[in-house]
């Protein structure tokens, strides 16, 4: 009989996360002790991140200083960062961050390539769901498609079909076709 052995990657605290991170270009995340890096958005998603906001700023929410940020650090829980592509923020919350404080965004938005790992990826829409994230946007630049994930409830889009961000961040939507239109 074989013995099947496991290899535990090396953990950090918190503390030598935040050292690290101040010491290096590279961006990471945090997960238990474990990090992770991650790639950088690329100059080739800046088409995709454009629509969105210009999409964004019509709405009543930016209207009322909420924002989407950019790969900003959301600590789902005081062991787990992630870094979500774009993560949206109340005003409310926004202003807590000011006070060191680590709101959880409702909404986040992930473009996936062809480098992510699917495990890794739908890991993570169950790491924001269990911290409070309601709607989940993955966009597939390659794909030309879009899923949002609410709840149990995950739909793909393609083509003139319109999705939206709703009930979070009403009248936030796009179709497919122009997210992806050159």
């Amino acid at each position: 009989m074989e013995t099947l052995v496991v290899e535990k990657k090396p953990t950090i605290s918190k503390e030598d996360f935040f050292a690290l991170q101040s010491q290096t270009e590279k961006v990471w995340e945090y997960n238990n002790g474990e990090i992770t890096e991650i790639n950088r958005m690329k100059s080739s998603e800046l088409l995709v991140i454009s629509k969105l906001n210009r999409k964004f700023i019509q709405t009543q929410v930016f209207k009322d200083l909420g924002e989407l940020f950019q790969e900003v650090d959301c600590w789902l829980t005081e062991t787990q960062m992630r870094r979500p592509d774009l993560a949206f923020f109340t005003r409310e919350q926004i202003l807590q961050s000011a006070e060191k404080q680590h709101p959880i965004p409702a909404f986040v938005i992930e473009i996936i390539s062809e480098n992510d790992n699917v495990n890794y990826t739908e890991n993570k829409v169950l790491e924001y769901q269990h911290a409070g994230v309601q709607v989940i946007w993955h966009i597939y630049p390659e794909l030309k498609l879009a899923k949002v994930i609410r709840g149990k409830e995950a739909r793909y889009y393609e083509g003139s079909e319109i999705f939206d961000a709703s009930p979070i961040v009403p009248g936030f939507q796009i179709s497919v076709e122009e997210l992806f239109a050159q």
